[in-house]
């Protein structure tokens, strides 16, 4: 039989705290991606880089939820032929329905991003131009 000691009991009874991550913080407090960084900076092109995965992502997530509304729709509409209850069949529907539209919309922002970093890329390549190889002023 093992003793637990007063002092054991009040270490084992404090609660957890979980342990304080200040970068994650920093990313929870600005959403769900970093900020896009200036495309002159060494870093834009693995924020690049991670922006198209998180498409490429978003692309499969999408197909997998579609196929999964497909699916549901078969076993409402199979439960409704055999004369079964569909109420929870179709509430399992339509959250699956919620959940491919928000995977679109999701989507869309991500290809909202993509777009506008490279607008303002094609601007600052354009300048650039204007400006010659050498970087003076025509």
């Amino acid at each position: 039989m093992k003793l637990i000691l007063a002092s054991d009991k009040r270490r084992l009874s404090a609660p957890v705290q979980a342990p304080d991550y200040p970068r994650k913080r920093a990313r929870r407090a600005r959403g769900w991606s970093e900020p896009r960084p200036d495309p002159d900076h060494e870093r834009y092109l693995v924020w690049l880089e991670r922006e198209h995965a998180h498409l490429v992502q978003a692309t499969r997530h999408l197909a997998d939820w579609k196929r999964r509304v497909l699916d549901q729709m078969i076993v409402v509409e199979d439960m409704r032929a055999k004369g079964y209850d569909t109420r929870l069949a179709e509430t399992l529907l339509a959250t699956t329905q919620r959940t491919l539209a928000e995977g679109h919309r999701h989507r869309q922002l991500i290809l909202q991003v993509l777009a506008t970093s490279r607008q303002s890329s094609d601007r600052r390549g354009s300048r650039a131009q204007r400006r010659g190889c050498d970087g003076s002023a025509h």
